[in-house]
Order: structure tokens, then sequence, then C-alpha cells
């Protein structure tokens, strides 16, 4: 099962003692999924037979009727289900939409939002990269999510896709806190192991190219070093040098893959890592200059 899924699966268990709140997941399912049917029935575009069961169930509490029923239907690859009842079930919904409009709880909003996502809502799988996002049945319907979920301070965003009207965020942070606000308290477990386990990787992952750029600068200066006294060897210019800058050139030369500490610690007597590399930086130089000198020469020749 994806990650929605799990998430999905959390949530439908999750029934409202309150009358307040049955009535505000049962506006959120409507304000994503929900429209009129010319008889006047409630009609919720999901094919999810728990999703129906859940709203007949919140269809029922919140009017306190028994005199209603439900059904699921096909037309073409699309299934749907509808509720009806005496009094037309659409015209009873868009009044409690308007009670839960005009009057709204933080506990009425979180039901909400459990209904807008229920009917209408994904989630990425947090692995890969974080998107959260509840598809509206109209656009003043995703507007009102929208609204409901900037009651809690949330970065959302709104988008159109394909005539579809879209809430979303993409930042982790507001998505494990969305969850939190839906109760979906597992799925939040979930979601920051896996943003721990992610910060680590990177932090791992960091370290790790950052040695090995450090340890290719090593290599790189140390075939430079190791050319330069080679240079200086091949042109009798060792002989002619100090004695600490020969020592070192000689000692670079017998130990190529050496580091700047371990070079000095074998130097007689033994100097630190900024002394041997201003020793081999001078030695450079003079490289440098005999090289410079010689194509000269050879240009001088020509």
């Amino acid at each position: 099962m994806s990650f929605s899924g799990d998430v999905r699966k959390e949530l439908i268990g999750i029934i409202p003692k309150q009358a307040g709140e049955a009535r505000a997941e049962l506006c959120g399912i409507a304000a994503a999924a929900g429209s009129a049917t010319e008889d006047g029935s409630c009609l919720i575009h999901s094919d999810s037979e728990e999703l129906q069961r859940k709203f007949f169930t919140l269809f029922r509490k919140t009017f306190n009727i028994r005199n209603c029923e439900t059904k699921m239907l096909s037309e073409g690859r699309r299934r749907f289900f509808t509720v009806d009842a005496e009094g037309g079930a659409a015209d009873m919904v868009r009044e409690a939409e308007a009670v839960f409009l005009a009057k709204r709880s933080e506990r009425e909003m979180k039901a909400f939002l459990r209904g807008a996502f229920l009917a209408g809502g994904s989630l990425s799988n947090p692995k890969r990269y974080y998107h959260f996002e509840i598809v509206g049945s109209s656009e003043d319907a995703a507007k009102r999510v929208m609204d409901v979920m900037k009651e809690f301070s949330l970065p959302v965003r709104l988008t159109e896709r394909k005539g579809s009207y879209v809430v979303y965020m993409k930042e982790a942070d507001s998505i494990s806190f969305a969850l939190g606000l839906m109760g979906a308290n597992l799925a939040v477990l979930e979601m920051e192991n896996v943003r721990i386990y992610r910060e680590i990787r990177g932090q791992v992952n960091r370290q790790v190219n950052c040695e090995a750029a450090n340890l290719m600068r090593s290599i790189r200066m140390s075939v430079r070093q190791c050319e330069d006294c080679e240079y200086l060897r091949e042109k009798g210019a060792l002989g002619t040098l100090k004695r600490n800058l020969r020592e070192t050139a000689e000692l670079r030369l017998a130990e190529p893959n050496a580091t700047l500490e371990e070079l000095g610690k074998k130097l007689d007597p033994p100097i630190g890592k900024s002394g041997v590399n201003h020793r081999l930086m001078k030695l450079h130089e003079i490289a440098e200059s005999l090289r410079r000198q010689e194509e000269n020469i050879q240009a001088e020749s020509l």
C-alpha cells in the first residue's frame, strides 16, 4: 500500500464523537468530492466503499435521521456513490456547510481537513520527495479548503490542473503538521523517521564527498610536488639548494604518498605541516623559475 493509502486507512477509522465534528468532516468530504444530482441527492465522486460507509454514518449522525439510503453507482469507468434522504440530501449538506462556515471550532476545522483529504487528498512517499495536495470539487470548494488550512498557518497554494483546482504544499514540516491535525499520528511518526534517515544520509554523503574532495586535492598536490622535485633532480638543481630544501625534496620523492604531517615527522629535526608546506612551495617556485628560463632559451633558439 502507498503512503497515501496508509494515511487514508488510518483516517477512515476515526469517527467523530461530537455532532459538530461529524458535520465538519461531512463538509470536508463534500468540498473535495461532492456535487448535487438533478433529483436532489448528494453525489460523492469516489469508488471507496470505506468512504461511502463513513459518509453515510456522518450524514445520519449530523442530521439525526434514519430514513436515508446510499448507493454505489458507475458510469463508464467512473464510480461514485449517492446519498438520498427525504428533504433532499444535497440541500441538507449545503445547510451543514453554511453552519460550518459561519462558526467553526479548531476541532471542527481539523475534522473538515480529515474529510477533505479522505475524499480528494494524496501524499507522495516521503522517501522520494515531499508533496501534499487536496483536489476540490470546484474552485470555491478548493478555496474553502485552503482557507481552513491557512487558519493553521499552513503555507498552502492553489493551482488549476486539467480543469481541477488543487490545494498543495511541499514543505516537510508543514506536511507533518497537517497530518497531525487530521489525526494521522502513525503517519507523522513514519514521516519523521524518514526525515531523520534522510538527514543522516545527507550528512554522511556530504562528509564523504568532502573527504573525497580533500583526498583528491591532496593527491593532486602530492603529484605536483613530486613532479617539481623530480624536475629539480633531473636538472641537477637539488645539489645547489639549501640543506633543508634538499632534504625535503628527497624525502618527498622517497615518500610520494605521505601526508605533510608524516613528512614533517620524518625530517631531522621534525617540523610541522605548515613548515613542510612552506618548503614545498619554495621548491615549486624554484622549479617554475627554472622552467621559465628553459622556455625562454628554447624560444630564443628558434
